[in-house]
């Protein structure tokens, strides 16, 4: 995924903000009024302070800046009437400090990307790398933190998520041509790396790495327990059948599984997966004859 995009050197993208020209070809007659993408955001310094006027730019697949905007007072930007596509955002302040790219997809809508920070800069480093389980299939969704140091006055502290297809890219700006150490992590619940990861590379030089994520174990199974009762009378009910649903994001409701009360009331749902769930029941009449 991460090679899809477009990658600028640090002057690059410095030269264009300032003086480059703004190539954006977007026709509302051409996408129609429903399909017009933006993209928003906060900038913030290094030492978490909301910062104004700090220049924004989009750059495209190809490289070109389509879109250049100064965040308001409050730090807060937005960048307007933009093609969907593959984009590049930048943040530069004072001509030399300079955010983390950050590479996004536009499809409709507007997209907030949260916060945009600034560094003092110099020197580019990419880190690409792809995270695979043990079967070899990627692994989606997981954190990645890169930490180490040059041999000058560069701190490397970054975290970022493995795409779809278990890929991952790290752009460092460092203030030195030294050379670089580091560390790569995997952050997550149930993987750890096979291998630790630990290297020491040339400022510059493209780092690719292959990393294998070992489950460690299963996600724990829950259980689900509790006595359903007469709302007006407070007795238990006898023999109601009761319905566990898991509720996803958009509210959805799956009925997962179906269970009895006993004669006391008492009821239970075992090997149950984590998530949000909720209980439905009702009561089943008995007749004699």
């Amino acid at each position: 995924m991460y090679r899809d995009y477009f990658q600028l050197e640090y002057t690059d993208v410095i030269e264009m903000l300032e003086n480059g020209i703004i190539e954006n070809n977007f026709s509302l007659t051409q996408y129609g009024a429903t399909v017009p993408c933006s993209v928003s955001g906060i900038t913030y310094t290094t030492l978490s302070q909301v910062a104004p006027g700090i220049t924004v730019g989009l750059f495209n697949n190809e490289g070109k800046l389509v879109a250049r905007e100064l965040s308001l007072t409050n730090g807060k930007f937005e960048i307007n009437n933009i093609e969907p596509g593959l984009y590049t955002l930048y943040a530069v302040q004072n001509k030399h400090d300079i955010s983390t790219p950050k590479y996004i997809e536009l499809t409709s809508g507007n997209l907030d990307v949260g916060r945009i920070i600034t560094y003092s800069s110099y020197y580019t480093q990419c880190i690409y790398g792809i995270l695979l389980d043990e079967q070899g299939l990627p692994l989606a969704n997981k954190k990645i933190k890169i930490k180490g140091n040059d041999d000058e006055t560069s701190i490397i502290n970054q975290e970022v998520f493995t795409a779809e297809d278990g890929e991952f890219l790290a752009t460092l700006y460092l203030t030195s041509n030294a050379s670089i150490t580091f560390e790569v992590t995997l952050v997550d619940r149930y993987y750890a790396l096979a291998a630790p990861i630990s290297q020491v590379v040339n400022s510059g030089d493209l780092v690719e790495l292959n990393l294998t994520g070992i489950k460690l174990f299963e996600p724990p199974k829950g259980i689900v327990t509790g006595i359903i009762t007469n709302k007006q009378t407070g007795d238990p009910l006898i023999n109601a059948r009761l319905g566990l649903y898991k509720v996803d994001e958009t509210g959805k409701e799956t009925l997962i599984k179906l269970t009895s009360g006993a004669t006391d009331g008492r009821y239970i749902f075992d090997e149950v997966d984590e998530g949000n769930y909720i209980i439905k029941a009702k009561t089943v009449k008995s007749y004699t004859s």
